[in-house]
């Protein structure tokens, strides 16, 4: 299963990768929603050692991170990404080219959300991720086999399937 994560996810989450990764017991933010989806990224690292699936990376996703200033905890955490990335992943170009055009009707507030979204479904995700709320309300699902949703909601399906196995 690969699942792929959206720039704003990588970038919002990149200064609490202590957290993520275990290193920091106690969970950094108080906003309510920001910690729900912290701590269910967390629990989808952690669960990746139970299941089978991969973070999809690609050139598109790190042109994005890299754009602007990263800090050095955020290029720490990109490198992370990198190391995730699954050389087999294949790209198909006309299924891109499609999405991009079933996309446009949906109105999505930019081009790179277009992207993105278009990426994952051109590499076979089973999850794109996002916290992007514009998103989540216009895509209502899913893209062709894609499932588009926050990492709380994502960790409900995928813990629940992992532990009926």
């Amino acid at each position: 299963m690969l699942i792929y994560l959206d720039a704003n996810i990588v970038q919002d989450t990149a200064d609490y990768a202590d957290f993520l990764f275990g290193t920091q017991a106690d969970c950094p933010v108080e906003e309510r929603v920001a910690q729900r989806e912290l701590c269910a990224l967390r629990e989808l690292i952690d669960l990746e050692q139970f299941g089978s699936w991969t973070i999809a990376n690609c050139d598109y996703l790190q042109v994005e991170l890299h754009r602007g200033r990263p800090s050095n905890d955020q290029l720490q955490t990109y490198e992370m990404l990198n190391d995730c990335v699954n050389p087999e992943c294949a790209f198909d170009e006309r299924v891109f080219r499609d999405v991009l055009q079933d996309l446009l009707p949906l109105r999505l507030r930019d081009r790179a959300d277009q992207w993105h979204l278009a990426t994952a479904v051109a590499m076979g995700a089973s999850w794109f991720l996002t916290n992007d709320h514009g998103i989540l309300r216009k895509v209502s699902g899913l893209i062709r086999s894609t499932r588009v949703a926050s990492p709380s909601e994502c960790i409900e399906e995928i813990s629940v399937g992992l532990f009926l196995r």
